[in-house]
């Protein structure tokens, strides 16, 4: 699924996977009182996607969203929600990581892998509207391949469109976890 794709390509796809789950880790880090540290983190990803159109990454703004990733991960109390949260925590980190090192050899393959793997920790049901099956799993290997395709037929414009409207689905799920 990943073959054709540059590097540009494969990390805007990364960051939109860390936003993607984010939709879930914004509603839950705020619940928490860790808004303010979650959004400095939000903040690295949105920029590493801006980059991938051609924008120059801001290094100031990666070091903060480490720094922000890394309070929010200490302080992040334990709930019902705790081991997807760590996971989504861990995948960011690995995202952000990413973007601070070009040079290193980027698989994009592996973050997807760490998407699912932090799905498959969602603690309760999902609405039957996200994902007929009622799986988060089965909801996120479908984003991996809706966004590809929207990267591939519309670039970077078409993603966007795509990630917006996965962000929200996973905005309402964690609404939606009691």
């Amino acid at each position: 699924m990943h073959g054709d794709l540059d590097s540009t390509s494969a990390l805007a796809l990364a960051c939109s996977t860390g936003l993607r789950i984010g939709g879930a880790l914004y509603i839950l880090a705020e619940r928490a009182g860790l808004a303010e540290s979650y959004y400095l983190a939000d903040a690295g990803l949105r920029a590493g996607l801006r980059a991938t159109a051609g924008r120059t990454l801001n290094q100031d703004v990666l070091q903060h969203a480490q720094s922000g990733l890394r309070a929010a991960q200490s302080s992040y109390s334990i709930d019902r929600a705790a081991a997807f949260t760590q996971a989504g925590f861990a995948l960011i980190g690995r995202i952000l990581q990413a973007l601070e090192q070009s040079d290193e050899h980027f698989g994009l393959q592996e973050i997807h892998s760490l998407a699912g793997d932090t799905a498959a920790l969602w603690p309760g049901s999902i609405d039957l509207e996200i994902d007929p099956t009622g799986s988060l799993l089965a909801y996120e290997r479908a984003c991996q391949i809706d966004a590809q395709r929207g990267m591939e037929t519309g670039g970077l414009a078409a993603l966007r469109q795509v990630l917006g409207a996965q962000e929200l689905g996973y905005r309402r799920l964690a609404r939606a976890l009691a």
